[in-house]
């Protein structure tokens, strides 16, 4: 795409936030009846990692759909060595699009 083409088709762009180093991973999951998810990760080495949860944006649904952003909170949590889970750090919104923890 050219920069004219780019220009032509966003109105806007933001970049909060980027690491060249970074790699990015993201696994799709249906909403669910319960309304809450565990999802379980391995981390393979020490370093900095982003973790964050995006609802559709406003533009995927027509302006009179009546559409929001719902609450979200995110909670991360370690296993410890002998059972249980070790807290670590949380973060909720109430009608923002992501929600993410830096670690």
């Amino acid at each position: 795409m050219s920069i004219k083409d780019f220009q032509d088709c966003f109105w806007f762009l933001f970049v909060c936030k980027y690491h060249d180093d970074y790699e990015f991973c993201a696994q799709p999951l249906p909403v669910n009846e319960e309304g809450f998810f565990i999802i379980h990760m391995t981390v393979e080495e020490a370093g900095d990692y982003t973790i964050g949860v995006s609802q559709k944006g406003y533009r995927c649904f027509d302006e009179d759909s009546g559409y929001e952003h719902v609450p979200c909170k995110l909670i991360l949590g370690k296993e410890g060595k002998e059972g249980g889970l070790q807290f670590i750090k949380d973060n909720k919104t109430y009608h923002d699009r992501d929600t993410y923890l830096e670690v």
